[in-house]
């Protein structure tokens, strides 16, 4: 075989990732039932001894593969400057804002959504987060670290969500703001920029 023709797949090298990926569809079909106790033990002992594709495939080969398409996490990042994510766009169900000296707005009314829930891990000093959302999705800023920093907007419960955002993470001198369009005040004039 020369050195420009790819091995078969299944004698194809699996990297860490690739073994990552078959133990979090493990961990799923243990949480749902459908492996017990036991066959994820041996199932696990396998995925650490495989080292080909061949050698995973069949460890989850009778499972369905229920996890969303789109499980990466996006990374928006931003130093000293505006970022805005607004109109048609699609965030990842684990988005990351890495942010300094700036103000990040995430407008995710018209957003393509990943699913029911985003999960917001911020890490941002001195800058502020805008999250404009829709009536019925709850905001969550309970897992935040507020260091000389604060929240204001509604990020009250939802009574029927639809949706939700979970925030989790540290701000230093900065704050998270939530904005609904039913607060006209908040909303119009942030949107009129």
């Amino acid at each position: 075989m020369s050195a420009d023709t790819p091995p078969p797949a299944d004698t194809a090298r699996a990297s860490d990732a690739d073994r990552d990926a078959v133990v979090a569809r493990l961990q799923d079909a243990l949480a749902d039932g459908r492996i017990d106790f036991e066959e994820f033990d041996k199932r696990m002992s396998a995925v650490t001894e495989s080292r080909t594709f061949g050698a995973l495939a069949p460890l989850t080969a009778d499972l369905p593969d229920v996890r969303p398409q789109s499980r990466e996490s996006l990374t928006l990042r931003s130093k000293g400057s505006t970022l805005v994510r607004e109109g048609r766009w699609k965030p990842s169900r684990d988005l990351v804002v890495d942010a300094s000296l700036c103000k990040v707005r995430l407008d995710l009314t018209e957003a393509d959504w990943p699913g029911p829930e985003i999960a917001i891990s911020a890490s941002l000093a001195h800058c502020t987060l805008t999250v404009v959302v829709s009536d019925d999705t709850d905001v969550d800023t309970g897992e935040v670290e507020f260091v000389f920093s604060s929240s204001k907007g509604r990020s009250d419960a939802v009574t029927q969500p639809r949706r939700s955002v979970r925030i989790r993470g540290r701000v230093q001198h900065g704050k998270i703001q939530v904005s609904r369009p039913s607060d006209p005040k908040g909303f119009f004039r942030r949107r009129a920029r």
